[in-house]
Formats: C-alpha cells, structure tokens, sequence
C-alpha cells in the first residue's frame, strides 16, 4: 500500500543524495545541521607545469629593430640552393614560441612551398637562429606567446 511521506523528509532524501565529482574529490555529510564539507586538500600548483602560450598578448613580441631589422635578418642569412631547378618563389609560414626570454622555440612549418621541402628546413634554420626578442606582455609582465612568420623566397634570390 502507497504511504503519503511528509513533504521535509522527501526534501531530506534529495539533499544528501550522492553527487558525482572529478577523481579525487568527494563530499562528506556528517550531519545535517553542519552541511556538507568536501573532504578533498586544494590542489597545489605543480611547479614543473610549463608556463601558458598566449596566441595573443597586449604587447605582442618585436624582433629587436622591428620589422625592417626581420626582413634584413632573414635575407642576409638565407642560404638559397645551387642548382638550377630548384629556382622557385613562393611563402613558408612558420610558427613559433617566443619566450619571456626573448628566444624563438618550437619552430613548425605551417604551410610550405609544395614539393620543395628544402626552402621548410631553411625556414626552420632561420628561426632557431635568430637573436633574442623582445618578448611579449600581458598586465606588465613577460609572457609566451606564439608568433607566426612568413618567409618569402624569390626566385632563388
């Protein structure tokens, strides 16, 4: 036979019922009259966790003497190939990580000359060895942020 329960204790049942929480948190109800208290330490920050990589920052980072200094850079230290078929124009896009320190890291071709693969690993040699930059800010203070580049080749010149 079907039994009417008063309306608190249906109420009552609801409110210490099991809730579902990430892996290593969990709740514990000592009494009703104190609540709920999680049972969990609060997470410590893990000093080896890498810094984030911003793709956007206040100040984004400047190649020391801005971008005539770039353009001078990379066509000074571009080292074409000799030989005759290998004369081609086009962009290789690269991608990479300019730390609060100022050096460029992680380099990646993201798009390249297509069945050229020489003028990808140039584009990648040119980036591991720039000089230091001026690295980007985010409220005052240095930051990662990721920086594209695109590198023009022109007719092997």
């Amino acid at each position: 036979m079907f039994r009417a329960y008063p309306i608190f204790m249906l109420l009552l049942c609801l409110s210490v019922r099991p809730a579902i929480y990430p892996i290593g948190v969990s709740k514990s109800c000592s009494s009703i009259a104190t609540g709920c208290q999680d049972t969990a330490k609060p997470k410590q920050s893990n000093p080896a966790q890498p810094a984030p990589i911003f793709s956007f920052a206040e100040k984004m980072p400047e190649f020391d003497g801005g971008v005539t200094a770039l353009l001078k850079y990379t066509k000074e230290h571009t080292i074409y190939p000799l030989t005759k078929d290998s004369i081609v124009s086009g962009t290789v896009i690269v991608s990479f990580v300019v730390t609060k320190d100022g050096k460029a890291i992680n380099p990646k071709v993201l798009k390249g000359i297509p069945g050229k693969i020489y003028y990808d690993t140039e584009s990648i040699r040119l980036v591991k060895g720039m000089p230091l930059w001026k690295p980007g800010t985010m409220n005052g203070r240095p930051v990662d942020v990721q920086y594209n580049l695109p590198i023009s080749f022109v007719n092997g010149r």
